[in-house]
């Protein structure tokens, strides 16, 4: 039984996708690459994941990838500053799939994906356990966050600055219209914090890209920065995107 650190699970879904366009064997000897995304509902019913999946794999640009799908990240988990689900992933959730799945162990062919404050989650997964996972792919991720309330806001873009060893590829997606202040980000609203990031990144040397698009902090603008960031972060050469 798969279980959080923290004494919370709610499940997971392994996509058997790509169906007749990609033939994927499942069974096949040689290891595939994944996308590992946090929000179990809103890839597998809102954002046409299995599409964006079949025509990427079809198209060639990126080569046959399994999915896997985590309903969602332990709210517990942020106390520790995520290191339950950290855990989780790396020690109990990786090593059930590859029992039944022959996944990659090749970090860069390994992605994480998540939007809001999954993005986050995904980029600090990343940024902790880059051996594992090689790529993140954050759409509108929550960077204001601060692991307590005596912390500074914007808390991952400072560990990415003080450990520049740290090497994961990131893609960063974010919206023109997220500049709403709540109570909960105090001023360091969506828009800004990710261009803080993308100039820390810049600044430190590691491989990114960041796409600003028109639109606010909704699914219907996050699906093209999905496909996009796939291909960023795991197509081949003859159509892997240039920063």
């Amino acid at each position: 039984m798969l279980s959080y650190a923290s004494g919370c699970f709610i499940g997971f879904l392994l996509l058997k996708t790509f169906r007749r366009i990609a033939r994927l064997d499942v069974k096949s000897r040689r290891p595939f690459g994944f996308v590992l995304c946090f929000g179990g509902f809103e890839f597998g019913n809102i954002i046409p994941t299995r599409v964006i999946m079949d025509n990427l794999i079809a198209a060639g640009k990126i080569p046959p990838t399994l999915v896997v799908l985590v309903d969602n990240v332990d709210a517990k988990s942020e106390q520790g500053g995520y290191a339950s689900t950290i855990q989780f992933l790396a020690d109990e959730l990786l090593p059930q799939l590859r029992k039944q799945y022959n996944l990659t162990a090749e970090p860069d062919k390994a992605v994480i994906a998540g939007t809001s404050r999954r993005g986050l989650v995904a980029a600090i997964v990343g940024f902790r356990r880059p051996e594992i996972f090689g790529g993140v792919l954050s759409m509108s991720g929550a960077f204001f966050w601060r692991p307590g309330k005596d912390a500074e806001y914007e808390w991952l873009a400072a560990q990415f600055a003080a450990n520049p060893t740290r090497r994961p590829k990131l893609y960063l997606t974010v919206g023109l219209l997220e500049t709403v202040v709540t109570p909960g980000n105090a001023g360091h609203y969506m828009l800004a914090t990710n261009r803080h990031l993308r100039n820390v990144l810049q600044a430190k040397g590691y491989r990114f890209k960041m796409t600003e698009f028109y639109g606010g902090h909704e699914d219907s603008n996050w699906q093209g920065g999905f496909a996009d960031g796939l291909i960023y972060l795991l197509g081949r050469k003859d159509y892997r995107s240039t920063q």
